[in-house]
């Protein structure tokens, strides 16, 4: 009987104290590419399939990166992003195509296409630094025609969350448009 009642009550506590305690509420962030949209596509543009984005572990998480200028790494614990950066960025990169004169978006490779394929390698606030790295390959018919390493890197004034946020959007963006012209 005993055990019994000392076992509800330490129940009672553990559970008290771990019901007691207020989260702190977590925004979540989308990135979406912002550039302008051809409205007059030409007669012999270029079709073009995205492939999907690779991304490296630690750029690939939910939680927002900050390395500090001592190599910590911590987190934005206020926000998160929406979904994985690779799915965010790979719509960036699949929206920045479409929305070029240039290109005509396939979703399926074919023959004489051009395959765009991209590794999201950095996505991250490095410092005062708004940080993205993206390696890419333009191929058509098995033949690579350019590759390369995109890397973007925009100061953040303050390390406010809304801050962050802001910059890291801005970074992904000029990033993307680094993209588009390399590929043209």
């Amino acid at each position: 009987m005993y055990k019994k009642i000392l076992l509800i009550i330490c129940v009672s506590v553990l559970l008290g104290g771990c019901l007691g305690k207020k989260a702190n509420p977590v925004r979540y962030y989308e990135m979406t590419y912002k550039g302008e949209v051809c409205n007059n596509k030409l007669q012999n543009s270029k079709r073009i399939y995205v492939a999907n984005i690779q991304a490296l572990n630690l750029a690939d998480s939910r939680n927002i990166l900050i390395v500090d200028g001592k190599n910590n790494i911590i987190y934005v614990d206020d926000a998160k992003y929406i979904t994985t950066p690779s799915e965010m960025v790979y719509k960036g990169i699949v929206s920045a195509v479409s929305s070029q004169c240039e290109f005509e978006q396939i979703f399926r490779p074919t023959k004489d296409a051009l395959v765009l394929n991209t590794s999201l390698l950095s996505l991250q606030v490095n410092f005062d630094q708004a940080e993205v790295i993206l390696g890419y390959e333009l191929v058509k018919n098995s033949e690579i025609l350019k590759s390369g390493v995109i890397k973007n890197h925009t100061f953040v004034p303050d390390p406010s969350t809304d801050t962050i946020l802001k910059y890291m959007d801005i970074s992904v963006n000029e990033a993307l448009n680094k993209l588009i012209k390399e590929i043209k």
